[in-house]
């Protein structure tokens, strides 16, 4: 056991016990990360969800990984910093390979072998796909209800939304997966 935030080492090999081969390496030992949350816990299964993971120890490593799942939906991560200056991961998300909604474990990983086991969950959901919209017209000022039948249009988050232009509004579901 190394301890943890030592410096560099520097790291020789022998094959009988006295005669080192050099040049050395330089094996740097980190503090085990943790991840405490991330921006974005759903995704749809096609992927390609960009969320911050944060946490502690995040910006050691040298080769960062986040894993959705398991090994087959493993993506590269980027150093990145949080807002209040502490070191944080960027992810994209991956597409499920089987194609289905499931709820996975999100863990990082800075050397690519070593992930965190902090059990916290993404959500990958089915991609809603919109049928018809009625009314699809109504006055420049707003306050028109629309209603949008399609199919998968649960709710998987808080941040249920349409979006006219630029300007986001709030949505209800009102029937389960079919209409918003």
């Amino acid at each position: 056991s190394l301890a943890a935030g030592a410096p560099s080492l520097l790291l020789h090999i022998t094959t009988n016990g006295q005669d080192y081969v050099g040049p050395p390496l330089t094996f740097n030992p980190y503090t085990p990360p943790r991840v405490s949350s991330f921006t974005v816990a759903h995704g749809p299964i096609s992927g390609h969800t960009t969320l911050t993971v944060y946490g502690y120890g995040l910006g050691t490593g040298d080769d960062t990984r986040c894993r959705f799942g398991d090994v087959d939906h493993t993506v590269h991560g980027t150093i990145v910093l949080a807002p209040w200056g502490e070191h944080a991961i960027r992810c994209i998300s991956p597409t499920r390979l089987d194609a289905t909604a499931a709820i996975v474990p999100l863990e990082v990983s800075p050397n690519a072998q070593d992930y965190t086991s902090d059990e916290k969950t993404f959500t990958y959901y089915d991609m809603p796909s919109l049928r018809l919209l009625t009314p699809s017209s109504g006055p420049s000022y707003g306050h028109t209800s629309i209603v949008i039948d399609g199919v998968y249009l649960h709710n998987q988050t808080a941040n249920l939304t349409c979006k006219f232009g630029d300007r986001r509004v709030p949505a209800t579901v009102l029937t389960s997966g079919s209409s918003v």
